[in-house]
């Protein structure tokens, strides 16, 4: 099984009893923002990284940007990704140990239409996420 990673770009995230996680306002992979420069209060991020039980992850980062520009790593080493007691389930008849993780970036000026990207570096290569595109919403005509 190769490594995965799910994302989800929302508004906010949630740690709720019972270990559940809510998130409000969900991207479906663009952003629309009335103008330029625009302030992003709080944006955040909801990775799901997946490997097959058998190949546990020995180095995890995620690394998140914003067109070239770097806004947030996360790194955890093989001891870490042991201690967070991953969630195991099977998938196709495999057994997949995955890790969530939430990034919470706030604060964001927009200058202009961008791209928010995030990849996983494990020991074996690199895996690319969902992006988030920024762009300007239409104006209605009058």
């Amino acid at each position: 099984m190769a490594r995965t990673l799910q994302t989800i770009w929302c508004d906010d995230v949630r740690v709720e009893a019972g270990n559940k996680i809510s998130l409000m306002g969900v991207y479906g992979g663009e952003m629309l923002v009335p103008a330029f420069p625009f302030t992003i209060e709080k944006l955040c991020l909801s990775c799901k990284s997946s490997t097959d039980i058998k190949k546990p992850f020995k180095q995890l980062k995620l690394v998140v940007s914003k067109d070239k520009t770097i806004m947030a790593e996360v790194e955890m080493s093989e001891m870490e990704s042991q201690q967070v007691a991953p969630v195991e389930h099977i998938k196709n008849g495999a057994n997949i140990m995955s890790v969530q993780s939430l990034i919470i970036l706030r604060q964001i000026v927009i200058d202009s239409p961008a791209i928010f990207r995030v990849k996983l570096i494990s020991e074996t290569g690199e895996v690319k996420g969902h992006g988030l595109r920024v762009g300007l919403a239409q104006q209605p005509s009058i």
